[in-house]
């Protein structure tokens, strides 16, 4: 994992074991990148952050933000996500990535409900 990739609250996996990223594990992240893994985002991880299955490949959060999943990898996009030009950012693969884009999307951490 890359130092910029993680943040404050953000879930990683550190000697086997799931861990939050807090004040102190931070300052060990950024010293020992390579002693942490990402968590693959998985159907499971979903469901545990709110978000509601509405079909097979498609899920949805607040009324406003879907992910949809395609090419094995999820995607989130806003209430259009039909319209494929509506995906906003890049395809995700860890629990991370989809917790510092809906950060920075709502201004809200993303928890486990």
């Amino acid at each position: 994992m890359k130092k910029n990739e993680v943040r404050h609250g953000n879930l990683v996996i550190y000697g086997g074991h799931q861990t939050t990223i807090d004040e102190k594990e931070i300052i060990h992240f950024i010293r020992f990148p390579d002693k942490y893994e990402p968590i693959p985002l998985t159907d499971e991880w979903l469901l545990k952050f709110g978000f509601e299955k509405l079909d097979i490949d498609l899920y949805k959060i607040d009324n406003e933000y879907f992910i949809l999943f395609f090419n094995e990898t999820y995607y989130i996009a806003d209430e259009d996500w039909q319209n494929k030009k509506r995906i906003i950012g890049k395809g995700l693969i860890y629990v991370h990535q989809l917790q510092n884009l809906y950060f920075a999307l709502t201004g809200e951490e993303l928890t486990i409900k």
